[in-house]
Formats: structure tokens, sequence, C-alpha cells
């Protein structure tokens, strides 16, 4: 019976796997980590008074059409 492409994947898995297992594990020397550094937000407050004049205006705009339409 000839085998199907499935049966081919999973034997180049199972080949990839072994391989796998036969590397040796990084250690934790060869694992370099530096905490990223931490910057407080300076835009944020920025950013929230540009927002809050955007509001401010768009609920202007908003309650002179309400006005117009009555």
């Amino acid at each position: 019976m000839e085998k199907f492409g499935i049966f081919d994947l999973l034997d180049t898995l199972s080949a990839i796997a072994e391989q796998d297992e036969s590397a040796p594990a990084p250690s934790a020397e060869d694992a370099v980590f530096t905490p990223p550094s931490y910057a407080p937000p300076q835009k944020q407050s920025a950013n929230r008074d540009a927002l809050n004049g955007f509001l401010a205006q768009h609920e202007a705009i908003s309650r002179k059409i309400d006005e117009k339409k009555k």
C-alpha cells in the first residue's frame, strides 16, 4: 500500500523532534537579559489635554446643532 502525504509529513516531523532532543539545552549563562528601561509617561498629559479639548469642541458643536433643530 502506498503512503499518503500525511505519513511523509509525520516522518519528517518525528525526525526533526529527534534532532531537537539531542541538541544541548541553552544554559542560563548563554541568555543575556536586560530589563527594559522605564521612562515615565510624559506625553500622556498632553494627549489627555488634546482629547479633552476635542471633546469639549465636539460637545459645543453638538449643542449648537441641537439648538438649531428646535
